[in-house]
């Protein structure tokens, strides 16, 4: 493979886990500066820091970025399934990009440049390029997909569902290059259907990887791959409350029971900023 990642900065926080090493040696293997942060293993039990979906678990990593000017960085939960890109915008802000939003922005990439161009894929003999996403995804990897004549799929949460559906729409003829949840867990469809973060932060890294040589005056490459990749605006960091209609949010505070209002402390559907699970699920 050689170094192609050669001229990167990544900042990976191991969390005291295996991951953190592991993604630290292939990435210096391929070439790039690596700054390892909690690197020794440790046993872990109960409250630990192991889960990048909680911002408070992200605050070392994303000082070290800023401080290194890093291009970005990963964080790993406990047994390395899941994953957060995290990098640094122009204001000094940070963003981290969960698997769901990740497959939004690399899919173009992977149409374009990775063998999933829709016309190739239906001249193999396919019925054409789908993903997939969790219900508590963002609707801009539907956009996106869209906008590249692939079909966007929605499950329930939940990595089961997501394979269950990956499967069928594969003996329906479909290829999935790629599919993922909100939650953490996402797969390409080259690494088989093990949940594989670490190869899909390596792709984004490639991605970083290239933008910089075609764009050596770009110093925020992740933010303006996001904004070229994405279709549709979005802000959501980690796991989030889904943005609603209002109307149909409405209707859901309408169908509670007065005991299930009461346990949300009277909740209706003009406070948006905290939607609960129970509204959610319904």
């Amino acid at each position: 493979v050689g170094q192609v990642l050669k001229g990167l900065k990544i900042v990976i926080d191991g969390a005291h886990t295996d991951s953190g090493p592991k993604a630290a040696e292939l990435s210096r293997r391929l070439g790039a500066e690596v700054v390892l942060l909690n690197g020794d293993v440790l046993p872990l039990s109960g409250q630990h820091k192991a889960d990048p979906s909680k911002d408070e678990n992200l605050k070392e990593l994303r000082e070290k970025i800023l401080a290194l000017k890093a291009d970005f960085g990963l964080a790993f939960d406990l047994d390395g399934d899941r994953c957060a890109v995290v990098f640094a915008k122009k204001d000094r802000s940070l963003e981290s990009l969960p698997p769901d939003i990740l497959i939004a922005v690399i899919l173009p990439f992977l149409m374009k440049n990775g063998g999933y161009d829709l016309k190739r894929i239906q001249e193999a003999g396919k019925k054409g390029v789908a993903v997939v996403r969790d219900v508590l995804g963002t609707e801009a990897v539907d956009k996106v997909a869209k906008s590249f004549g692939a079909e966007a799929h929605q499950t329930d949460a939940g990595y089961v569902f997501l394979k269950a559906r990956v499967r069928q729409l594969k003996d329906q003829g479909f290829v999935v290059p790629t599919y993922g949840e909100s939650s953490g867990h996402g797969w390409l469809h080259v690494t088989g259907p093990i949940e594989n973060p670490l190869a899909l932060a390596a792709l984004m890294a490639v991605m970083v990887k290239e933008y910089k040589e075609n764009k050596p005056s770009v110093e925020y490459v992740c933010e303006e791959i996001v904004k070229e990749s994405l279709v549709v605006p979005y802000k959501r960091s980690g796991r989030f409350d889904p943005a609603f209609h209002d109307k149909f949010l409405k209707k859901l505070s309408d169908l509670l029971s007065d005991e299930e209002r009461r346990q949300m402390n009277g909740w209706t559907s003009e406070n948006k900023k905290a939607i609960p699970q129970v509204v959610i699920s319904k």
